[in-house]
C-alpha cells in the first residue's frame, strides 16, 4: 500500500459466536472456533480493499466473567491462533498489534503476543489490531 493512499480503518466486534453455534445446534465453544477461523478470510478481504487498519474486538474485560470453562477455552484458542494461524496472516504481509490489559493474560500468552508483534512489525499490507481485555 502506498504511503499516499488514504488510511482506512474498520473495526469488527467479534460477537455472536455462541448464538451462531446455538442456531446450528453446536456447542457454544465451536462457535468461538468458527469465529477465529474467519480472521484469515477477513484479512484477505481487507488487503484486497486496501484497508489500512483492521481492529478486531475479540475479548472485552466483561468476557472475563464468563464460565471458567469458556474463558479457559478462549485462552487456548488465542494461544493456538497466535502460534499457528497468525503465521499464515504474517505471510500475507500483515502487521499484528495487540492492545488491552495484557497483564491479565498468562505469561505464556503475553510472550506470544509480544513475539508476533515483533515478527510482523515491518509488514505493511494491513495492520490488524487485536483488542483483548478491553473496556469502554
Amino acid at each position: 500500500m502506498s504511503d499516499s493512499a488514504p488510511k482506512i480503518s474498520i473495526g469488527i466486534i467479534m460477537d455472536g459466536n455462541r448464538r451462531w453455534a446455538t442456531v446450528h445446534g453446536l456447542p457454544t465453544l465451536v462457535g468461538h472456533e468458527k469465529g477465529s477461523e474467519k480472521i484469515r478470510e477477513v484479512a484477505l478481504w481487507a488487503i484486497e480493499e486496501q484497508i489500512s487498519y483492521l481492529y478486531l474486538y475479540a475479548f472485552s474485560t466483561e468476557n472475563w466473567n464468563r464460565t471458567e470453562v469458556e474463558v479457559g477455552y478462549l485462552m487456548i484458542l488465542f494461544e493456538r491462533a497466535f502460534k499457528e494461524r497468525m503465521k499464515d496472516i504474517e505471510e500475507l504481509g500483515v502487521r499484528i498489534c495487540i492492545v488491552g490489559e495484557r497483564e491479565r493474560f498468562s505469561e505464556k500468552l503475553q510472550t506470544l503476543m509480544s513475539d508476533i508483534e515483533e515478527r510482523s512489525k515491518e509488514n505493511t499490507a494491513l495492520t490488524i489490531v487485536f483488542c483483548l481485555s478491553y473496556g469502554g
